[in-house]
């Protein structure tokens, strides 16, 4: 074999097999010409809209280790065995759509290569707000405010007192009370549109989860009957109006689970306040904090079941008359058990906490002198700020989803 042939078989790692002194077989040994046992892949993020997701996705292969993936980004994986495999895209949020399959399933060869293509579209996404009753332009009236209390909106102007805004589930309607009736508008406030047209004194609305109903209390007085307010429902359009609780006391307040099976109350007879719930379709009614030697009172749904509350000791006075003492924001478990206070302030009360549609805050007015603001905390009561500071009383925050 000449010199030549040897540094060639040298460089390739070719082995030759020589019988009677003439080649007759080649055998091949070199990485550089051995057939590819794996395959790659190629995966790409397309990201369109005004409000992407910030942290971007997550991508796994065959339910395998997520691999981080930017929201318009490309992956390369070329260590693939052939044959079928499934990708799936995570992390996306709520309000961005992927287009097509997820997962996607791809068929690798051999030496070959292969592209998973996702498209995702994220639009506006809407912010929450918070809702309000302020008496700052004289009046009540509901405004808007972001949650940092900036982007102050006033949505209603009449010369009638508003109050007790409630959001929709889907944020496109607000329910309140216009003095004696309950109306519902647009989250501009927009077509404002009367209820229940002076029945009686009508206010406290909450919405059903899925934005068919309406809950609220009603209070009626005929001459010479002793005063009285009941949990009622009806439509959301005001038809079908029907009484839910039986017992004949004063209710003050109503607020349905996230899970609709249930609407909290506050309510009073001869003694201090107290709250429980009535189920949906009216059937039971359950006691679960206050009465007593405590007054309870603005009992507010977390998505968890959790029930964010007001409560204050009621203690005995010389003539054995009760009177609260301050008011502090407490939350517990949605049987009454569990309970964690959240503020400990001496000089103010703490009232109508209002749960955040993601549960990690908490809104809540403190009362001093005559006077209210509006603040907020985190869900463990940590991090209180104050969102609004006005010479008028703010109070009735409800979170937007």
């Amino acid at each position: 074999m000449g010199e030549w042939m040897r540094t060639a078989v040298r460089r390739t790692g070719l082995t030759f097999v020589a019988a009677g002194g003439a080649l007759n077989g080649i055998s091949c040994s070199g990485e550089d010409v051995t057939s590819p046992t794996t395959g790659s892949l190629e995966i790409t993020t397309a990201t369109s809209g005004p409000d992407p997701d910030g942290d971007g996705y997550a991508v796994a292969i065959d339910g395998g280790a997520e691999a981080a993936l930017g929201v318009n980004a490309t992956l390369h994986r070329n260590d693939l065995e052939p044959g079928s495999h499934s990708v799936r895209l995570s992390g996306v949020a709520g309000h961005c759509t992927v287009a097509g399959d997820n997962p996607r399933t791809i068929t690798i060869a051999a030496g070959g290569s292969a592209t998973v293509a996702f498209s995702i579209t994220c639009p506006a996404q809407q912010r929450p707000r918070i809702a309000f009753t302020s008496s700052r332009d004289g009046n009540s009236e509901i405004y808007l405010m972001n949650p940092d209390g900036t982007g102050l909106t006033r949505l209603t102007n009449t010369p009638e007192n508003e109050s007790d805004p409630a959001w929709s589930s889907d944020g496109r309607r607000i329910a309140f009370a216009r003095y004696p009736d309950v109306f519902v508008m647009n989250a501009d406030g927009t077509g404002q549109t009367n209820l229940t047209n002076g029945a009686a004194w009508d206010f406290s609305p909450t919405w059903s989860p899925d934005g068919t109903k309406i809950a609220f209390i009603r209070e009626a007085n005929p001459p010479g009957a002793p005063s009285f307010s009941e949990v009622m429902v009806m439509n959301a359009d005001g038809s079908d109006v029907t009484q839910l609780s039986h017992t004949n006391g004063i209710y003050t307040s109503a607020e349905w689970s996230r899970d609709g099976a249930m609407i909290a109350f506050t309510a009073y007879t001869d003694s201090p306040s107290f709250i429980g719930f009535v189920l949906a379709d009216g059937s039971r009614e359950v006691l679960i904090a206050g009465g007593g030697d405590e007054s309870a009172r603005d009992p507010t749904w977390s998505s968890g079941g959790k029930i964010a509350f007001s409560v204050t000791p009621y203690v005995f006075g010389e003539g054995n008359e009760h009177y609260p003492e301050d008011y502090d924001i407490y939350v517990m478990n949605g049987d009454g058990t569990g309970r964690v206070q959240l503020t400990t302030d001496l000089e103010f009360d703490d009232l109508d906490p209002a749960w955040s549609r993601d549960d990690r805050k908490i809104a809540f007015v403190r009362y001093s002198s005559g006077h209210s603001d509006i603040y907020v905390m985190n869900a463990d009561g940590t991090g209180q700020s104050r969102l609004t500071d006005h010479p008028a009383s703010d109070y009735d925050p409800s979170w937007s989803p």
